[in-house]
């Protein structure tokens, strides 16, 4: 069996709080020994993954500045060509919007079933939609099962 061939598959768990998106500009790190140019790849209200040549260790902290803003931030992973930043304080997602070109969707409410009665009979008029739970229609009852009579 597949399952227990004995090959673990590593799950991966996504740590972030803010969804990313993806952004294609240039950025400029500040730091006290100078600053490096690179290119921001992604961008959440929370921070940015940037691509750049010779990226600062973790721990430090730097200046961030892209198209019209600037934030300090945090590097919280660096590796070969990239490095992850944490913005000291959370940008609006206007400033993500604008950095990315892209609009974020709101993310919506999920329905809550236990509000919803099942069983019981329903009067259905015919011709007039069925009724909605925020995006879920629930539309008319339909006697499944039931032998009709005429």
């Amino acid at each position: 069996m597949p399952y227990f061939d004995g090959e673990e598959e590593v799950l991966q768990i996504e740590r972030r709080a803010d969804t990313r998106v993806l952004a294609h500009c240039s950025a400029e790190l500040k730091l006290t020994t100078g600053s490096r140019t690179g290119r921001l790849t992604n961008i959440s209200t929370g921070g940015v993954r940037l691509e750049l040549a010779d990226p600062p260790r973790e721990g430090t902290t730097v200046m961030l500045e892209w198209k019209t803003f600037q934030m300090f931030c945090k590097v919280v992973w660096a590796d070969n060509g990239a490095c992850g930043l944490v913005f000291e304080r959370p940008v609006s997602q206007g400033t993500v919007t604008q950095t990315s070109g892209q609009q974020m969707e709101e993310p919506r409410p999920e329905a809550d079933l236990r509000t919803v009665s099942l069983g019981g009979r329903r009067q259905v008029r015919r011709g007039l939609p069925g009724a909605e739970l925020g995006n879920i229609p629930l539309g008319p009852r339909r006697a499944f099962g039931r032998k009709q009579t005429g």
